[in-house]
């Protein structure tokens, strides 16, 4: 830690305030890290919920309803171009 503290000493003033608050900056986002992470998997475990909500109402809507009726001709390709 003393070789910091004679790193800096040979800085100009400015850099000095500048690589501080950079140090303080960084102290205070690794601190509310933790805090960032536990909100995000609350979220991220709601819209996991939401979507196996959705996952199975889909299954149901599917399920009830009838499949469409199958045509007796049914072309191929429907869509030809004649380029000559």
């Amino acid at each position: 830690m003393h070789e910091l503290w004679t790193f800096t000493d040979r800085l100009p003033p400015f850099a000095q305030v500048v690589l501080w608050a950079a140090l303080v900056l960084v102290t205070l986002l690794w601190i509310g890290l933790p805090f960032a992470v536990f909100g995000i998997k609350r979220r991220l475990e709601r819209i996991r919920r939401t979507l196996e909500e959705t996952n199975r109402l889909l299954e149901t809507l599917g399920e009830s309803r009838a499949p469409p009726p199958e045509s007796e001709e049914r072309p191929s390709n429907p869509l030809t171009i004649d380029y000559e």
